[in-house]
């Protein structure tokens, strides 16, 4: 008889080592199923962006006014099905754990008697044929090698010892059987030449552990009757209740449960619920198996003297079935899990009603009786306990045979899904996608399989193949992700009837599903049926952001119900639509938002500063440019680096830096040539708004000529007034503009202000005096001096613009007052700080604030900061950059007198040259002699 072995390192190895992997493996199985249900399969929001004009500004081109608009981003988020995420780092963990588990209890085994001994590793080989080591292909393609060194190293230590070395102590058997035993799949993987022969035996070795998992349950088989028995045995000591009863009506619940179960299992009955928790339930036989356990020790014969190897051995099984069932939740195994609960159900309801049977047979005379009958369960005089086992797995038989023989199919389907996860994770999609397609053959209830072939298809760049898979699935069974991925495809060839054909179904197979009506919301939406759209998600509304976001982005994409409250929900997309929502009602934002340049997708960061940057930025300008050269910075595709230089532009612009503006604009048109007529557009209207109707009404033509088709009646006036009277007509013609009327007539009031303001900038102040002497009409002479203030004061004295102001400010209809007029004077001839002090309600006349000579036609600014400047090189650059956009000649003058300083005469010589072509030559030569 072997020696006590000593309890402390032993029995925590026997034990506590077991009980611990098994505790994991529950704790692993309880997330795989309530908290990764869509890691295998995921499902995730993707983000596509509509654009929604918002007005950025109203420009004024003497009383006409128009929106400078942009686009602003309106985000939607659509569920999309990706591609199965193979887990193999849960793979290794699951095989490695399996394989100590199964080393360990062939250790153990080699204490058993010399007959049971023989059995048990005759079956032990048999589950060995189940590792799938052979695929390893050690000595050459289907060799046998493999197998041969496994049972060499795995079970020959074992033999050896058994026979010659039965007086060793348990810890030296497992000791030297242990470590050969674990081992030698890592040498078998080492020495094969097979790629990823780690991943391809962790998934093969799977199926070990389904086996070892079947041979468990049918243990447990009847381990909650005899917990019920028990319990209701020792709460009967001593009081004589008929317990009978109580076990009958319990028996009766269980097993009609499980009746119910297999029905349902088997197609011929439909539970209103999901019997997926199955997957738990096999905790509950387990657990009570273990006060099943200590019994059948005692009380059976037993091919082992120390008990601690029995409750060993039941906890390495208990463990080894949880962690399979976490297997093949984690891996979804559908197959796999379908075996494991037919399995499951099977044997319960075998086994619990022949071990009723055996309960009433042997113990119903005297069950009432109050005796320790626990002390004599297994050991009855009649209907012995193992013929009750015998029985019990005749049922079983029954049992599938019943089911028609689907745990074969379910298990060959299993395998072939494992080998699927293992080309999956090897990166081979051809290999995979036929093992795939082969399993759901095989097996129809295997959503991972068909989900998993049809997105393999597509990587393989075969969309029809993958088109038929989902359909296909479609027609047998209906599946969410699925369906998903079918009309997404189907949308992306155009195919939009056939999309919204299996939304609209699907739905009928799963209403109110939040994902389907989700899309059927958007794709209602790309149909002009906003409408319905929007009412299908407010229906379904309960608080989801993605849900919420998208209601917002219909509400404003549609424009409908924008009085409706906004919600307050911090998530990014919906900041972003809610940003938009805000610009359009032209609102501040009261809520907080910060840009992230790390923020993903880069959809979402160009969103987010577009619309971000379209309301009130709370940054200074210079930090905001900063920040958008270092996203630039970035390789970004041509889309979203585009996306980033108009936010740039529009930044700028906001920020009053006109001279910025227009050349990144430029940059643009040039850059961009499929945008170029908008960006031409855009700059046009931009300079417009600075009177510059020369360099607009070029730009103008240029966006004629790049396409740009959206014009209206004051770009004719530009045009006209700009220099390109011709290309008015034939704009006006070739896109049927209305023409003004008055344009024609040279007489009329308008035609007489409208010239004289597209000469205001080149003008000198002779010109300035005769053109306001010419204008008739109040408000235009209003305006006009108004202009005259902000671009041209510096040619007035004070007192001589307060005189011009006293002259055509006196008529009772002058939108400006005389006393308005006269404070604006007084500070801005004292310059830019003054002006920045002042409150003058002149908000219909000033569209830009006056805070930066960054804007060269601001020209008093200009020749401010012209003359504040330390260096004389400094002075150069200022005149230099302001010339490229203003011809107001005393600002060339600046530029001539800053040449001359610095020593390029030829500069000088050349700008006054190029002033001929716009100042009289008197006015020229005056200008030269003041300027000395």
């Amino acid at each position: 008889m072997p020696s006590k072995q000593p309890k402390s390192i032993l029995d925590f190895f026997l034990l506590k080592l077991p009980v611990l992997i098994t505790v994991t493996g529950g704790i692993l199985l309880f997330y795989a199923f309530f908290f990764a249900g869509n890691e295998v399969l995921p499902v995730l929001p993707g983000i596509f962006a509509e654009s929604l004009k918002i007005p950025l500004d109203i420009l004024q081109v003497g009383l006409m006014q128009f929106p400078l608009e942009i686009d602003n981003y309106l985000l939607f988020q659509s569920f999309e099905s990706l591609q199965p995420i193979a887990k193999p780092l849960s793979s290794f963990l699951y095989a490695g754990l399996l394989w100590f588990l199964v080393s360990m209890g062939i250790g153990l085994i080699a204490t058993f008697k010399q007959k049971p001994f023989v059995f048990v590793t005759i079956g032990i080989i048999l589950l060995l044929l189940l590792t799938g080591v052979n695929s390893l292909n050690i000595g050459g393609i289907s060799s046998n090698w493999a197998f041969i060194l496994l049972l060499v190293f795995a079970l020959v230590p074992s033999w050896i010892i058994h026979v010659f070395f039965d007086q060793w102590a348990l810890s030296k058997k497992l000791w030297v059987i242990l470590p050969l035993a674990f081992l030698i799949l890592p040498a078998l993987v080492l020495v094969s030449t097979v790629p990823q022969a780690a991943l391809l035996l962790s998934e093969n070795i799977s199926m070990l552990g389904v086996g070892i998992t079947s041979i468990f349950f049918i243990y447990t088989g009847h381990a909650v009757i005899s917990a019920i028995y028990l319990l209701l045995s020792q709460l009967n000591k001593g009081t004589g209740l008929k317990i009978s009863w109580h076990l009958m009506v319990l028996f009766l619940l269980y097993f009609t449960f499980f009746i119910f179960l297999l029905l349902e299992i088997t197609g011929s009955f439909s539970l209103p619920f999901s019997i997926k928790p199955l997957m738990l339930f096999v905790l509950v036989p387990g657990a009570l198996g273990i006060w099943d356990l200590k019994y059948k020790l005692l009380q059976l014969n037993q091919p082992f003297q120390d008990h601690r190897i029995g409750k060993s051995l039941y906890w390495i099984g208990f463990s080894i079935a949880i962690l399979t069932c976490w297997k093949a939740q984690f891996s979804l195994n559908e197959p796999m899990q379908d075996f494991l609960i037919h399995l499951f159900v099977y044997s319960q309801v075998g086994f619990s009603a022949l071990f009723f049977g055996y309960l009433v047979a042997n113990f119903l005379p005297v069950m009432n009786s109050g005796t320790a009958l626990e002390k004599i369960l297994y050991q009855p005089q009649f209907f012995a306990y193992f013929h009750m086992r015998i029985g019990a797995i005749m049922t079983l038989a029954i049992l599938a045979a019943f089911g028609d023989g689907i745990v074969v199919v379910q298990f060959s389907a299993a395998s072939t899904n494992l080998s699927g996860d293992y080309y999956l994770a090897a990166n081979k999609p051809l290999e995979a996608s036929i093992l795939y397609e082969n399993s759901w053959e095989q097996y129809r209830n295997n959503q991972k399989a068909k989900n998993a072939a049809a997105h393999l298809r597509l990587q393989l760049n075969q969309p029809s193949l993958a088109i038929n898979h989902l359909t296909e699935s479609f027609d047998h069974k209906p599946v969410v992700k699925d369906i998903l991925l079918l009309t997404d495809l189907l949308h992306k060839r155009a195919r939009f009837t056939e999309a919204l054909f299996y939304l609209e179904k699907g739905l009928q197979y799963y209403p109110k599903h939040p994902q389907l009506t989700n899309n059927l919301a958007l794709f209602y939406s790309k149909n002009n049926r906003g409408k319905e759209a929007l009412e299908l998600l407010t229906n379904l509304y309960q608080g989801d952001k993605v849900l919420e976001s998208n209601r917002l982005g219909l509400q404003l994409k549609h424009l409908i119900d924008l009085e409706q409250e906004v919600s307050n929900i911090n998530d990014p997309v919906f900041l972003v639509n809610k940003l938009a929502y805000y610009n359009l009602m032209g609102n501040v934002k009261d809520f907080d938002f910060q840009l992230d340049q790390e923020q993903n997708p880069e959809i979402l960061q160009r969103a987010s500063i577009r619309n971000y940057w379209t309301n009130e930025p709370e940054n200074e300008v210079e930090q905001d440019l900063t920040y958008i050269d270092g996203v630039l910075a970035e390789n970004w595709v041509p889309l979203t680096e585009q996306s980033f230089r108009e936010s740039r532009v529009f930044r700028s612009y906001q920020a009053d830096y006109i001279d910025a503006s227009m050349r990144y604009l430029n940059g643009l048109a040039f850059g961009f040539s499929g945008s170029a007529g908008y960006y031409h557009y855009l700059a046009a209207s931009i300079l417009a708004d600075q009177l510059d109707f020369e360099k607009a009404a070029v730009e103008l033509v240029q966006a004629a000529a790049k396409g740009f088709r959206e014009f209206k009646p004051h770009h004719l006036v530009i045009l006209y007034f700009g220099g390109e009277a011709e290309n008015a007509e034939k704009i006006s013609e070739q896109f049927q503009v209305d023409w003004p009327v008055w344009l024609s007539s040279e007489s009329t009031d308008a035609h007489t202000f409208y010239k004289g303001l597209s000469t205001l900038l080149p003008a000198t102040k002779k010109q300035m005096e005769e053109n306001i002497s010419q204008i008739n009409d109040a408000e235009m002479k209003g305006y006009y001096l108004l202009k005259i203030l902000l671009h041209k004061s510096h040619w007035f004295s004070e007192d001589e613009l307060l005189s011009l102001g006293h002259q055509n400010l006196t008529a009772t209809n002058t939108p400006l007052e005389p006393s308005t007029f006269t404070e604006l004077v007084k500070k801005i001839k004292r310059g830019k700080d003054h002006v920045l002090e002042a409150e003058l309600d002149v908000s219909n006349w000033l569209q830009r604030e006056w805070t930066t000579e960054n804007n060269p036609y601001l020209t008093p600014l200009v020749l401010e900061a012209i003359e504040r400047a330390d260096s004389i090189d400094e002075k150069y650059s200022l005149a230099q950059q302001s010339t490229e956009f203003n011809k107001d000649p005393l600002l060339w003058m600046a530029l001539v007198k800053a040449s001359r300083n610095i020593g390029l005469d030829n500069y000088a010589s050349q700008a006054i040259f190029s002033m001929q072509d716009w100042v009289p030559a008197d006015e020229l030569e005056k200008l030269q002699i003041t300027s000395q």
